[in-house]
């Protein structure tokens, strides 16, 4: 006696098809379709539920070989490996995007080192919060950082607070700079974008009506914020000189 029921409509799918072979061929549809429901929206069940091994390399420059991180990720057992030949200092690099792309929850990400994977602390972070995102795992062989487990997660945490901690010396240093600059008179803030060479032509037909606010931005390519801004400051400059 079967341990569970079956729907209804395979009753009437039974009744409506006599012929054997055309039974259990609709059979076998329906229930594919009941599958693929049952499973839809979850990418990693699409292929019965197997998670992967994605391995990432990457060389600096187009004459480097790939084969001894090639060798390291097979020994691994990676299934695909995504191979880029650019700068650790680019941020574009094609198969960084594919691979972060295609990732599927439970898959692990796998690299040989993280001066491979990130072009700095802040970058690696970023990288593996977009993998905890999508619920994949990353593991960096050379630093031993494995986020399967507590000591891997542990030493995220202590990159984050090193990368946090970096960022406020930056932010110090900058600081007692402006102070410095300031006390010696040097210090004159940010300079200011030039203009667009229409700004003043394309301001005028806007305060004389002729344009839109917005199509005065288009004209000139700016933001709303600086748009006013240099417009007020504009505004100013003329005043003061209109009262020398």
């Amino acid at each position: 006696m079967p341990t569970h029921q079956e729907p209804v409509f395979f009753e009437h799918v039974n009744r409506v098809y006599p012929s054997e072979t055309t039974k259990n061929y609709v059979n076998r549809v329906i229930f594919g379709l009941l599958k693929y429901v049952k499973m839809y929206g979850d990418p990693t069940a699409m292929n019965g539920g197997t998670a992967l091994k994605i391995g990432y390399i990457r060389v600096s420059t187009e004459e480097q070989n790939t084969a001894r991180q090639e060798v390291l990720l097979r020994e691994l057992g990676v299934d695909e490996v995504f191979i880029d030949k650019a700068s650790g200092k680019n941020a574009d690099r094609p198969e960084l995007t594919r691979m972060m792309n295609y990732v599927r929850r439970g898959d692990t990400v796998i690299v040989e080192s993280i001066s491979r994977f990130a072009r700095n602390t802040r970058d690696l972070l970023d990288l593996v919060e977009r993998l905890t995102e999508k619920q994949v795992e990353f593991v960096s062989r050379k630093e031993a950082i494995d986020t399967t487990t507590p000591t891997g997660k542990f030493m995220l945490t202590v990159f984050a607070a090193v990368a946090e901690l970096e960022r406020e010396y930056i932010l110090q240093r900058q600081r007692e700079g402006i102070a410095i600059a300031k006390e010696q008179g040097k210090y004159t803030g940010r300079k200011p974008m030039p203009l667009p060479d229409n700004f003043e032509r394309v301001v005028a037909r806007w305060r004389a009506g002729e344009i839109t606010a917005a199509e005065a931005m288009r004209q000139t390519g700016l933001k709303a914020n600086t748009f006013y801004r240099r417009c007020s400051q504009t505004s100013l400059a003329l005043k003061r000189i209109k009262s020398i």
